[in-house]
């Protein structure tokens, strides 16, 4: 319940950017709403790393909390939890604005209501940040820091997940053209492969546990659900998708630009 009161408006502000990156003229990277905009995410991902905090043994251990700042967290993550959900209806229906502006040809609208809905959330975890960094000491912030880089790189690069991290921070890196592209072969040939064991697995495992069940009731199981759909599969290409269309757009753009 409370993971998912963060993670929704994260998926708002990956809804947001992914509608306003296919307008006509795509926001350039480096302006003012792209940088909100993984501000906003950052933010996003801190209160979660926050949330878990309050109750993870794991990240008590990695941040080597003591129990006085593991109960100011809890405080704290409250507080943002409910600010959460006292705005949950207002951030839905600004992401449905969004969409149905963008839908229209709206985007100059479409944006207006985005940068309002970033500048909000934008604030609202600029507050988080400052009340984490009075209860952690600065080893343990940089630590945060580096944990909360990790989450927002791997919803933000073009991949996905947490295999494209490392070329999500190219720039920041030093890479060159030459070993961006290096790495970026790399890193599809590996999830490539890895997605291919893991559906493998996976129906290894689901055919297991349909033998574990009698012939009858695994027919009425069928009948209730009829063929496993695999939503993760599908989410992860329609979202590879989505990057790829939005990459071709890009280029499309600036060559279109260059021309002129």
């Amino acid at each position: 319940m409370c993971r998912c009161i963060f993670l929704s408006p994260v998926i708002l502000i990956l809804t947001c950017g992914s509608l306003l990156a296919q307008q006509d003229k795509p926001a350039q990277p480096g302006n003012d709403f792209s940088k909100r905009q993984q501000e906003m995410v950052a933010g996003q991902m801190l209160a979660s790393q926050m949330m878990q905090m309050a109750w993870n043994s794991d990240m008590h251990k990695e941040l080597e909390l003591v129990p006085d700042q593991i109960e100011q967290l809890k405080e704290i993550s409250q507080e943002y939890q409910k600010l959460m959900i006292e705005n949950a209806a207002q951030l839905q229906e600004n992401a449905e604005k969004i969409r149905e502006l963008s839908s229209t040809g709206d985007h100059t609208g479409a944006q207006a209501v985005a940068e309002k809905l970033q500048t909000s959330m934008v604030e609202w975890t600029r507050d988080l940040s400052a009340k984490s960094e009075e209860i952690l000491l600065p080893h343990q912030m940089e630590r945060l820091k580096q944990l909360v880089k990790q989450q927002t790189m791997k919803h933000s690069n073009p991949f996905r997940d947490e295999f494209g991290i490392a070329y999500g921070l190219a720039k920041e890196l030093g890479l060159t053209k030459d070993e961006a592209e290096k790495l970026k072969k790399t890193i599809e040939e590996v999830r490539r492969q890895y997605y291919a064991d893991l559906e493998k697995l996976k129906a290894k495992a689901n055919k297991k546990i349909l033998e574990a069940i009698p012939g009858d009731k695994r027919q009425k199981l069928e009948e209730l659900t009829g063929k496993f759909y695999d939503s993760e599969k599908s989410t992860r290409r329609a979202l590879e998708n989505l990057t790829k269309e939005n990459s071709k757009k890009k280029t499309e753009s600036k060559s279109d630009n260059g021309s002129k």
